[in-house]
């Protein structure tokens, strides 16, 4: 559980190994998010290895308690979270509002395709902002989804595998003279 106050920008950590291909698309469920005060809440998802990042979400919603909400932001929704006005469970588009808080130095897209092409591999992180005194709330959990795309090796001509059959009946006549 993750404590969502006044921050000081400790991150939850996700170590990713073993991923073959390059990333074709990522998605991020937040689990349980709970809150007075949502339009507070500053939410980065970050890959230091190389650096990119992404503003979840900045400023969005109200002044309305959210409580146990699963939220995730998949490219492929079709709205973002609500500006202004309570917000609730589902799928959403990134959906940042105003200034972020400039909390993290990574380079930042305004989607998360920002990580498209790039190793899934590494350590992700997510940070949890709320950026005034007052209101607080948590988090249970969170879930990243990742997408890669292995291009496909070529497979040997046919001729190449005749032609290295053809090499290795010769060699074994001349072994045997």
């Amino acid at each position: 559980i993750l404590s969502v106050g006044h921050a000081s920008g400790s991150p939850s950590l996700l170590e990713i190994n073993g991923s073959l291909g390059n990333i074709v698309d990522v998605n991020v469920t937040l689990l349980g998010l709970t809150h007075t005060y949502p339009e507070d809440l500053h939410i980065a998802l970050v890959n230091f290895s190389v650096p990119h990042g992404v503003y979840l979400m900045a400023n969005a919603g109200g002044s309305g308690d959210i409580n146990n909400l699963d939220i995730t932001f998949d490219d492929e929704a079709s709205a973002a979270l609500a500006n202004n006005s309570q917000l609730f469970s589902g799928e959403f588009q990134v959906s940042q509002y105003g200034s972020t808080t400039g909390l993290l130095p990574a380079m930042f897209g305004p989607t998360l395709d920002n990580f498209d092409g790039i190793s899934a591999n590494g350590s992700w992180y997510l940070y949890v902002y709320d950026r005034s005194s007052g209101d607080g709330g948590s988090l249970q959990g969170w879930q990243l989804e990742i997408t890669t795309s292995v291009e496909d090796v070529p497979a040997p001509a046919t001729l190449t595998i005749f032609a290295l059959g053809l090499l290795g009946l010769a060699a074994r006549r001349f072994k045997k003279q």
